[in-house]
């Protein structure tokens, strides 16, 4: 009663898909159970039930209906007669122009081939499939059924049943040749892996098939060859891939079916696709530029099957402009980064997209235009949070070198975002995985052919490198840096005075517990015997006072003061102008204006002693005095409240025996901190 309810009633037909599943399920579950007891009636009810639908509209009843012959067929004994009209029924209904029908049949005939001739109703449905005037959904349906009794019988019967060489013969053919895409896309449905040893050994079958010229034929053998590369291990796809590069650079006529079938790894799983992008989607840009109308055509569909697979929503709306900038470099690389920078992302970026992506990003910091370097190096850091760092990691290498390159250039904003990125790098990844990262940069740093923008570069690249790493990598390097500050060669002691330049930036109050051992270095460079260190050294203190200045005063101040007493008289000097140069940030005093290179003649300034008699002698005459002491009492009032008396004055008295330097520069610099 129940299965007529099902197969009569139209039960099977309900218009909701879920109340089918789960009818049918249970129609299963039941032929399964009490099959056995009641298999002729079982079976009269399905064949009769099979042989009076005539609609096509009822696909969804002969799937049904399939379910539940094979089910029941389960219980035949081998040779039991009721076995042959079954299968007939069933290869029958394989002419069901549905796949869902094909499937099905398919998989209800597997269980059964013990109790069949397997090998002559193989070779029946061979005729079906190679008859030149079959229909498309007659040839899939035969495809179907020898896939489901390979399935039954082993991967042996590929074989001895000459299914391959069937496939071989016929592939040369446009029309025949669809016959053969058919039946391999069904083997790789049915036998899954186990088809994986002879689908890589027949790649040819494909590529021959891809480089077809009838569409309809092309078009089966890409369904092919994706049904076939989804079912790929790891190891299957390491097989192929060296074969389809090699195919790529070899005759046109392999070449194109190899390009096909590397679009067609766009549809691997994740963890067998995101392993072969980097390779295949840098090898289909190159082919892009080829002067051959088809390969690059090729190339084109190849990358637009990986941007169909991309899910991430942000990167599929602008996936029409990457691919401009895949195919045309020169004129849509801009473009396509300023879109990504303009892009507000809320979605992961997924391994196609990112496979995508980073070509683009790779030309742009390859690319001569400044704009478009930086640019492409600020999305680089941005990629460290929206997407996953399994699938960034994969196109580090390419990525880490082109950043490198970056340093060097003469541009410091370019220069600045490659060092920001790399520093992002590491602080995503960890300095573990770049393991001799900051020894390159040292060695940069040091070498005596490197030249002013080299060290910059290589400078600000450490020091976010570290600041990535945190407080504890400077710790650990911070004698490095010392000692490479005290080095021999100029070329190195300028180097590592630029670290001391980004340092502040990049690690911010993390910094500040570092500035006792740091600040007499910056000190002792003043003196240095060449200028360009003096110079960078000078640099360095200014920016040091101007990122402290308000948060580490009581650090700085003692070591500027001690400065004002050192033998040499550059130290003295700049030591001054620092001073002057922290007073003016904690006290808002407008700056005066001095010589700061250090390198000022004494007779061209006035002498402060000479100017302060002349300043004495107008005593309160000046109408200007009375404003001029307001102005005075609050910046005072500022500098003591930051700090404390005794500190002011202590501040003020060195400053005032800095007057009567020997050297004039230093009495100089020393008058006019003091006079503001």
């Amino acid at each position: 009663m129940i299965l007529k309810f099902l197969v009569e009633e139209k039960a099977l037909q309900d218009a909701s898909s879920v109340v089918r599943e789960e009818l049918l399920d249970a129609g299963t579950k039941i032929v399964r159970l009490h099959g056995g007891k009641f298999k002729d009636k079982v079976l009269a009810i399905l064949q009769e039930r099979l042989k009076n639908i005539t609609s096509k509209d009822d696909d969804v009843l002969r799937e049904a209906i399939a379910f539940l012959l094979g089910a029941q067929a389960q219980h035949l004994s081998v040779g039991d007669p009721q076995i042959k009209p079954a299968v007939e029924r069933m290869i029958l209904t394989l002419r069901t122009p549905s796949e869902r029908v094909q499937l099905a049949i398919s998989e209800c005939l597997s269980p059964l081939v013990r109790s069949i001739d397997a090998g002559a109703l193989i070779k029946r449905l061979l005729g079906y499939l190679y008859i030149a005037k079959s229909s498309y959904g007659h040839r899939r349906g035969a495809a179907y059924g020898i896939a489901g009794l390979v399935k039954g019988y082993g991967i042996k019967g590929l074989r001895e049943f000459d299914i391959i060489e069937e496939m071989e013969a016929h592939c040369g053919k446009d029309n025949l040749a669809i016959a053969s895409m058919l039946l391999f896309e069904t083997l790789a449905i049915r036998l899954e892996r186990f088809f994986e040893p002879y689908g890589i050994a027949h790649l040819d079958l494909l590529l021959t098939t891809l480089n077809s010229g009838s569409e309809t034929a092309k078009d089966a053998a890409v369904d092919a060859a994706r049904e076939f590369v989804q079912g790929l291990t790891p190891f299957g796809v390491k097989l192929i891939l060296p074969r389809l590069l090699e195919a790529v650079g070899s005759s046109k006529t392999l070449a194109k079916g190899a390009i096909g079938m590397l679009g067609a790894l766009a549809y691997c799983s994740p963890e067998q696709m995101g392993s072969a992008l980097p390779t295949i989607v840098p090898r289909l840009t190159k082919v892009l530029m080829d002067t051959d109308d088809d390969l690059s055509s090729a190339a084109n569909q190849s990358l637009n099957m990986f941007a169909s697979v991309v899910k991430c929503p942000e990167i599929v709306s602008i996936t029409h402009i990457i691919l401009k900038a895949l195919a045309d470099p020169a004129d849509y690389t801009p473009t396509a980064l300023l879109t990504l920078l303009k892009s507000s992302f809320e979605h992961y970026i997924d391994t196609p997209g990112l496979a995508l992506i980073i070509p683009v990003l790779l030309r742009g910091l390859r690319d001569r235009k400044a704009e478009t370097k930086k640019n492409a190096a600020d999305i680089v850091s941005k990629l460290c949070y929206i997407t996953r760092t399994s699938d960034l990691e994969l196109f580090l290498p390419e990525v880490m070198e082109r950043l490198r390159a970056v340093l060097g250039d003469a541009v410091p904003e370019s220069r600045s975002m490659s060092s920001r990125a790399l520093g992002t790098l590491v602080k995503t990844f960890g300095e573990e995985k770049f393991p001799t990262l900051v020894e390159d940069l040292v060695r940069s740093l040091r070498s005596p052919t490197s030249s002013a923008v080299d060290h910059s570069g290589a400078a600000q690249a450490l020091a976010e490198v570290l600041a990535g790493s945190g407080p504890a990598a400077l710790e650990r390097n911070l004698d490095l840096i010392v000692s490479g500050i005290s080095a021999k060669e100029a070329s190195t002691r300028e180097g590592f005075v630029h670290l001391l330049i980004f340092l502040p930036a990049s690690y911010g109050e993390s910094f500040k517990p570092f500035l006792p051992k740091l600040v007499p270095c910056v000190l002792t460079g003043l003196a240095d015997e060449a200028e360009h260190v003096r110079e960078t050294s000078f640099q360095a203190g200014q920016i040091i006072v101007n990122h402290y200045a308000l948060s580490a005063v009581q650090l700085l101040l003692p070591e500027l003061l001690r400065g004002l007493f050192e033998g040499e008289w550059r130290i003295r000097k700049t030591s001054a102008q620092l001073i002057g140069d922290l007073i003016y940030r904690i006290s808002g005093t407008k700056k005066i204006e001095t010589d700061a290179s250090g390198l000022g003649n004494d007779a061209e300034v006035e002498d402060p002693l000479e100017a302060d008699e002349d300043d004495s002698e107008e005593g309160t005459d000046s109408e200007d005095e009375t404003p001029r002491i307001s102005n005075h009492g609050k910046e005072r009032e500022r500098l003591i409240q930051a700090l404390g008396p005794e500190l002011y004055h202590h501040v003020l008295a060195t400053l005032y025996m800095s007057r009567f330097d020997p050297f004039g520069q230093v009495r100089t610099s020393a008058f006019y901190v003091w006079k503001a």
